[in-house]
Order: structure tokens, then C-alpha cells, then sequence
């Protein structure tokens, strides 16, 4: 289990594409993974993420869920976090 933060980006857009390709650049096997994208506040961000990865690789599947009110307390509105498999941090 890793959790990092990719690194800083100006405005909302760029920091959604950022993600997406930070997911796509890092995941193995993609057709056989369910990846799952989280978010507090608004689901359309979360939704443009989806889009971003779906339109450069082909997944399993890919699910989108709030984030709990614990997390969110800590986060703040406009979190976004995918979880997937990928390779090892080096």
C-alpha cells in the first residue's frame, strides 16, 4: 500500500490530467484491474478523471465512490484519489 502525492500543478484541469496520467503511466496489467476513483464534494471531476484514463487505456472496470466523511475531514472538498495496482515505488 502506497499513498504519494504527485507533485504540484496549476489549476483544476491540469491537476485532474496530472492524476489520470500518473495512473496510466503506473499501472500493470490494466485489463485485468478494477480501479477505483474516490473524491469529496462533487462527482464530475472525478467523472473527467474517469474519462481522461478510459480514453488512453482500456480497464476492467473502473468504480467511483465519495470519500467518508472521516477521510474528507482531512482532505478537504475536492479531493480526488484512484487506487490501482501498479509497479513498486523505487
Amino acid at each position: 500500500r502506497v499513498l504519494f502525492r504527485s507533485g504540484k500543478t496549476r489549476g483544476r484541469n491540469k491537476s485532474l490530467q496530472k492524476i489520470a496520467q500518473e495512473t496510466i503511466q503506473g499501472i500493470v496489467e490494466p485489463m485485468k484491474q478494477t480501479l477505483l476513483i474516490t473524491y469529496a464534494g462533487t462527482k464530475d471531476d472525478a467523472e473527467k478523471v474517469k474519462e481522461l484514463i478510459e480514453k488512453e487505456i482500456e480497464v476492467n472496470e473502473i468504480l467511483i465512490y465519495p470519500l467518508g466523511p472521516t477521510i474528507t475531514s482531512h482532505t478537504g472538498i475536492g479531493c480526488i484519489a484512484v487506487f490501482s495496482f501498479g509497479e513498486k515505488r523505487k
